[in-house]
C-alpha cells in the first residue's frame, strides 16, 4: 500500500491511494489483482512513477524461467473526460480524449501481456514480452480525433527483448522493441495530420544502459534510439537520469518536462497539433528521438555525489504527409544535474541538487512567445525518510 499527496489525481489538498493490490498463490500459480506499478523490459516498454495500473496478473515459475500473463488496464472510464495525464504522467502514448456518448466498455484501454523472464549461465538474465493494446474508441490520437461514428477500435502490438550481461565488471542491459503500427484507422483519420499518419507505420526502439564500479564510487551511461514511426505504450520516461526524472510526486523533471510539453508545441502548414513524437498531443521522450548521457557516483566524507550530463535530439523535426506538415518547436536539448545526498539519521537522508536544461530551436520556433528557447534550471533541498 502506497499513499501520496494529491497531484493531478483527486482534489487538491487530499490524500489519495496510489497503489493497492492483493496477491496470493495456489497450485504454484501466483495471482495479483488491484492497482499496482507495472514495469516491463527495463522500464522501457511499460514504466511508471508513483502511478499504478488496474491489473490482473498470473505467474508461474519453471525452474529459472517465469511466465507472466496480465490484463493491464491503462485507462478506463474516461467518457466525456479529456486528459493529458494522470498524476503528471500520461498513461498511454496515445492518450488524450474528448469523448461523449461511448459506452463504458468502448472507452477502456487494455494491454494484454505475455512475458517470459529467465536466467542463463554466466549471470545472464533476460525478458521477452509480447504486448497487444486494444485502445477501444477512447484511444484517440489527439483532440482532433474525438469520437468518430463507425470508426474501428484502434489497436497495436509490440515485441520486446531485454538482456542483462556482466562483461569485465561492467553491467550491460540492452533492450530492443519492435512496434507493429496502429490499426483501426479509416482513410479519413489518416488524412487529418502528418503525425497521426505516422501512427499506422511500424517502428523500433533500441536502448543500452551500462554501469560499473570505480575506486571512489561508480559510473553509469545510457543511449537510445527510437525511429520516427515508433509509438510507445506508456508515456513516462524510463528514468534515464535525474535530469530526466527524479521520481516521486511533485518532482521537477526538467528534461521530461521539455520533451513532454515544450517539444509538443509546433506550427503546421495545414492544421495539426504537432509534437516531439509521433503521438502528437501525447509527445514522449522515447518516440522519434535519440539520446545519450553519462554520469558518476562519487563517495566522499559520508556524501554520495552524482554529476550527470544528458543530450536528446529529434530523429525527424519536420513531418510531411499530403497537405499536412508538422514542424517541431524544438529539435534538441542538452542538460545536466548534480545531486548530493548524505544520511543525517537512520533512514533519513538529506538531498541537495541542481538541474539545468537548455532546449534548441527547431523549424517550428515561434520567436518571442512564452515557449521560445530558454534555459530551465532548478535548485533544491529535500529530506527523504523511510517508514
Amino acid at each position: 500500500l502506497a499513499l501520496g499527496g494529491a497531484g493531478a489525481v483527486g482534489p487538491a489538498n487530499n490524500w489519495v491511494i496510489r497503489q493497492a493490490w492483493l496477491e496470493t498463490e495456489a497450485w504454484g500459480i501466483g495471482l495479483k489483482t488491484g492497482n499496482m506499478p507495472i514495469s516491463l523490459n527495463d522500464d522501457i516498454l511499460v514504466n511508471h512513477d508513483t502511478t499504478s495500473f488496474g491489473t490482473v496478473m498470473l505467474s508461474k515459475s519453471f525452474g529459472d524461467i517465469t511466465v507472466v500473463g496480465a490484463d493491464v488496464r491503462l485507462r478506463e472510464g474516461d467518457v466525456g473526460y479529456q486528459s493529458s495525464g494522470v498524476d503528471g504522467n500520461t498513461r498511454s502514448g496515445f492518450a488524450q480524449s474528448a469523448l461523449i456518448g461511448n459506452g463504458s466498455n468502448d472507452d477502456d484501454e487494455d494491454l494484454y501481456v505475455l512475458s517470459v523472464l529467465g536466467k542463463a549461465p554466466s549471470n545472464i538474465s533476460y525478458q521477452v514480452t509480447a504486448a497487444y493494446l486494444n485502445l477501444g474508441k477512447g484511444g484517440v490520437v489527439n483532440s482532433v480525433l474525438t469520437s468518430i461514428p463507425g470508426r474501428d477500435r484502434l489497436h497495436d502490438w509490440w515485441l520486446a527483448g531485454t538482456v542483462k550481461v556482466p562483461v569485465s565488471g561492467i553491467d550491460l542491459t540492452g533492450t530492443l522493441i519492435y512496434e507493429n503500427g496502429m490499426g483501426g484507422f479509416t482513410s479519413g483519420d489518416e488524412d487529418i495530420s502528418a503525425l497521426n499518419h505516422q501512427l499506422d507505420k511500424s517502428g523500433f526502439l533500441a536502448a543500452l544502459r551500462a554501469k560499473g564500479k570505480l575506486g571512489f564510487g561508480g559510473w553509469n551511461a545510457y543511449g537510445f534510439y527510437a525511429s520516427k514511426n515508433y509509438t510507445n505504450i506508456t508515456n513516462r520516461n524510463p528514468v534515464w537520469s535525474d535530469t530526466w526524472d527524479q521520481g516521486g510526486p511533485g518532482a521537477k523533471d526538467l528534461m521530461n518536462l521539455v520533451t513532454q510539453n515544450a517539444f509538443n508545441q509546433s506550427t503546421s502548414g495545414n492544421g495539426g497539433n504537432g509534437g516531439f513524437g509521433p503521438s502528437g498531443a501525447a509527445a514522449s521522450p522515447t518516440e522519434n528521438a535519440w539520446g545519450l548521457g553519462a554520469g558518476l557516483t562519487v563517495e566522499a566524507g559520508g556524501w554520495k555525489i552524482r554529476p550527470m550530463l544528458d543530450y536528446v535530439s529529434l530523429v525527424e523535426d519536420t513531418v510531411n504527409f499530403g497537405n499536412s506538415r508538422t514542424l517541431a518547436r524544438y529539435d534538441s536539448a542538452w542538460g545536466g544535474s548534480l545531486m548530493a545526498s548524505t544520511e543525517i539519521d537512520k533512514g533519513t537522508n538529506l538531498l541537495l541538487g541542481a538541474t539545468v536544461v537548455r532546449p534548441s530551436d527547431g523549424p517550428g520556433r515561434v520567436a518571442g512567445d512564452a515557449l521560445d528557447s530558454k534555459t530551465m534550471h532548478l535548485v533544491q533541498a529535500a529530506i527523504k525518510m523511510a517508514f
